[in-house]
């Protein structure tokens, strides 16, 4: 999963009929920018090539306009497929009526995310799966926010998504609370050159992504809850590289942190 901008410079007034006209001063060339219709396109399968062995020799280079990326010597330890689909072909279409995109993150298994996409953000607003027979389904009571448009360089937001996922598990019912915190920052801009694409223009979204998940078990599907475990806690943190056209991801880079930014896993898009 752009609208350019352009930054008026101020125009003179003229004040008295003797002064003569200023020109207007020279406007600031628009930014690389990438808009909702960038991402998510319908009925389209997007292949993702993992690596996580040869990551040697790559840079990062610096938060900065006018970057070069050079990851054309990736390699392919596997590969993923998903698909964004059109809500209406999915089983659980009617729980989510205000969605009008759908993503399958496994195209062989019924599991969907549902999407609000508008011109001015993409949010996650629900949940479905059916995994052999044991339906999840869950609505957000805090939408999720993955991105915002337009995106350019010196963009940035932060948001939080609550979900709490019910299933039943033979006589028992479980429970799961997602939490989720988004900060997003578009920290640069250049080009980008992969084993699939070479010298596209592009964005860069630094990422931080922090996951706490809560279990709980219960007998019936209200409750009372009882919670199974400690919460777990995930953190993730990467560069996503999006280009004009592209509806989806051409190169996401995972780090440890953004200390030391050692990278331990790079997809690019096919």
């Amino acid at each position: 999963m752009k609208k350019s901008f352009l930054m008026l410079s101020l125009i003179a007034i003229v004040l008295f009929s003797c002064k003569k006209d200023k020109p207007a001063s020279p406007s600031t060339p628009a930014k690389y920018s990438i808009s909702s219709s960038d991402v998510g396109a319908i009925n389209t399968n997007y292949i993702v090539v993992n690596d996580s062995t040869n990551l040697t020799g790559f840079s990062l280079g610096n938060a900065a306009e006018s970057q070069t990326w050079d990851y054309s010597a990736l390699g392919n330890d596997w590969v993923d497929t998903m698909k964004f689909i059109d809500p209406a072909s999915t089983p659980a279409a009617s729980s989510f009526p205000s969605s009008n995109l759908a993503m399958m993150p496994e195209p062989t298994q019924e599991i969907y995310s549902y999407i609000k996409k508008s011109d001015a953000s993409i949010e996650v607003i629900g949940l479905y799966a059916n995994q052999n027979g044991t339906i999840m389904s869950a609505s957000y009571t805090d939408n999720q926010t993955i991105l915002k448009f337009p995106m350019y360089f010196g963009t940035s937001f932060t948001d939080a998504g609550a979900v709490d996922i019910i299933a039943q598990s033979g006589s028992n019912w479980f429970k799961v609370e997602m939490r989720t915190n988004y900060t997003s920052q578009v920290d640069a801009s250049g080009k980008i050159t992969t084993p699939a694409f070479s010298g596209l223009d592009c964005i860069r979204d630094k990422r931080t992504e922090i996951t706490t998940q809560t279990m709980y078990f219960g007998f019936s599907q209200t409750g009372p809850w009882t919670q199974y475990g400690n919460p777990t806690n995930d953190t993730t943190y990467s560069y996503n590289f999006y280009s004009k056209g592209k509806g989806y991801t051409v190169a996401e880079i995972r780090v440890n942190n953004f200390t030391s930014n050692t990278i331990t896993e790079i997809q690019y898009l096919k």
